[in-house]
């Protein structure tokens, strides 16, 4: 039989040209490197040459990639230096630089999953403004389908999965700034708020779409894996948290359970408290999105109290250390 070719207005349509904004932040933290991620994108379930590229970090990361990814199949690959700037301040730069209908970011320490730009898309064609689904980690010893990385990853990432009162459905509930795709207009619009550096931005973003009343959705299909590594997960992702989580109860007006902030010396250990209660039905929520068994999403709970309880230690001592030094504090998380 013979295949139909497709006309490339259909091709347009079906397959619009996409901007995936990768920032060389975290590759120059160690926590991963550009070409891993770029390797992901090449397998995606998406045409390579309607897929734009665009790389910004630092000049010397520029000279390296303007040579490693001089040939791709990808529709370009844009290396932009923007030296000096802070990680959401690179995101945003694909503002002005961009040629896509679609905004797709992602870190320099995260390799896609094959559908993820596919399964986005088809989000924001069927209205979506913006598009998250589940970011997982794994490294070499442990791969992103294992408990325990499933567990640590619903404490780190769990909470941009909600359930919708009245349906029961799994919803958006929050955006993360490695795993989000948007209509470009969209963003254009709102963009990520620069001025908390390393912090905040991506939850504040997720609350100005929804204040203006913009559709936020969830793919199933839409996942990532992180780099992990456990020294980093506890004592700096999860102490940074711990900053973050004070900070957002004094930006955000409409942040749950703002009565904490007024305890004071209590603040950390409630918050503590209240976060490990939230951990367990947000793991039933994780593992649903991602199809974990029944047996398995419950016979998880103990590891996912264990965790929770090592990580929220953690953001406890971060939230006094922003207490007793606010201003170190503030200078070690925007830069974490």
């Amino acid at each position: 039989m013979k295949k139909l070719k497709m006309h490339p207005n259909e091709m347009t349509k079906k397959y619009p040209l996409v901007s995936v904004v990768i920032e060389g932040y975290n590759e120059l933290h160690d926590l991963g490197t550009t070409k891993d991620t770029l390797d992901a994108l090449a397998k995606q379930d998406y045409p390579l040459n309607l897929i734009e590229v665009i790389l910004v970090g630092t000049s010397a990361q520029v000279d390296v990639w303007e040579t490693q990814f001089s040939n791709t199949q990808f529709y370009a690959v844009k290396p932009f230096a923007a030296d000096g700037i802070n990680y959401y301040e690179l995101k945003n730069i694909c503002v002005n630089v961009s040629s896509g209908q679609i905004f797709a970011f992602t870190d320099s320490d995260v390799t896609p999953r094959k559908e993820w730009i596919k399964s986005g898309v088809e989000k924001i064609q069927e209205g979506a403004d913006a598009v998250v689904g589940p970011s997982l980690f794994g490294n070499d010893a442990l791969g992103a389908d294992s408990v325990l990385m499933r567990v640590a990853a619903s404490i780190a990432w769990g909470f941009v999965i909600g359930k919708d009162k009245n349906t029961n459905n799994l919803i958006a509930a929050n955006i993360l700034s490695h795993n989000a795709i948007f209509n470009a207009d969209s963003f254009r619009k709102f963009q990520f708020d620069a001025n908390y550096g390393r912090t905040c931005s991506a939850v504040l973003l997720y609350k100005a779409l929804i204040k203006s009343k913009r559709k936020v959705a969830l793919s199933f299909s839409q996942q990532t894996v992180h780099s992990f590594s456990w020294n980093w997960w506890i004592f700096q992702y999860h102490r940074r948290i711990g900053y973050e989580v004070y900070q957002l109860r004094r930006l955000d007006d409409y942040y749950p359970n703002k009565w904490i902030s007024k305890t004071k010396l209590l603040e950390p250990p409630l918050t503590l408290i209240w976060h490990v209660l939230l951990d367990i039905p947000r793991w039933l929520r994780f593992s649903k999105a991602l199809n974990e068994s029944y047996l398995r999403r419950w016979s998880s709970l103990p590891v996912v109290v264990i965790l929770s309880v090592i990580a929220r230690s953690s953001e406890m001592l971060g939230m006094y250390a922003t207490l007793a030094h606010p201003e170190e504090m503030k200078q070690w998380a925007e830069n974490a």
